[in-house]
């Protein structure tokens, strides 16, 4: 699951996530067999022990929870992701893919990144991917809506295009690829399905 962050230039590493992923890890053996809604109260309460102001909207960490599954195993390893709530042009979603109102998932290209480690490119560095004209450009059908961003050494970002994605031209000798698949999202981003791998933002 994923916090999200009043700090813009908040990462994992930052004292109160740090804190934060501690504060969910004890939780894990007396919440072991807790309903959903109880660990989300638990989580609650424990950020609000390090923070008072942490489980407010205007405080460093906002409810944000979200579980792509619910069972004990999800919770073996459990990590906090800081993520910056409010980033430029777009602004956080929620953990997993993007999605519009039916829950569908947008069509996609994937810039490639070179790196010397697995890491999440920032959605700074993303969005400003998916905006490159040079290598990137669309026709008059065709919307950015946001991104999805995860680990990778090549890749992590996702730039999710409302319309059809042939109406998106990659220009030679650009190291993006396009979905190929049938996807059916369209309109504006309204949540995130809750994949635990991705963070979804949209375009303000």
């Amino acid at each position: 699951f994923g916090i999200a962050c009043a700090d813009p230039q908040c990462t994992n590493e930052s004292a109160l996530a740090l804190q934060a992923a501690a504060a969910v890890a004890d939780l894990v053996g007396p919440l072991s067999s807790a309903t959903q809604e109880d660990f989300k109260l638990g989580i609650e309460q424990a950020l609000a022990s390090i923070d008072p102001q942490s489980v407010t909207a205007d405080g460093y960490f906002t409810n944000t929870f979200t579980f792509s599954s619910w069972s004990n195993s999800d919770f073996d390893d459990p990590t906090v992701t800081a993520v910056p709530q409010d980033a430029g042009d777009v602004e956080f979603v929620g953990v997993g893919e993007c999605v519009d109102s039916f829950g569908r998932t947008h069509a996609y290209a994937l810039p490639e990144f070179d790196r010397e480690s697995s890491e999440r490119p920032s959605p700074q560095e993303c969005i400003s991917a998916c905006q490159n004209t040079e290598c990137l450009t669309t026709d008059d059908n065709v919307i950015l809506r946001g991104i999805v961003t995860w680990e990778s050494r090549t890749g992590g970002c996702g730039c999710d295009f409302d319309g059809n994605i042939d109406g998106v031209i990659v220009e030679p000798d650009c190291p993006i690829s396009t979905s190929t698949g049938n996807f059916k999202g369209a309109g504006p981003i309204i949540s995130s399905n809750g994949g635990r791998d991705y963070l979804c933002f949209r375009l303000k």
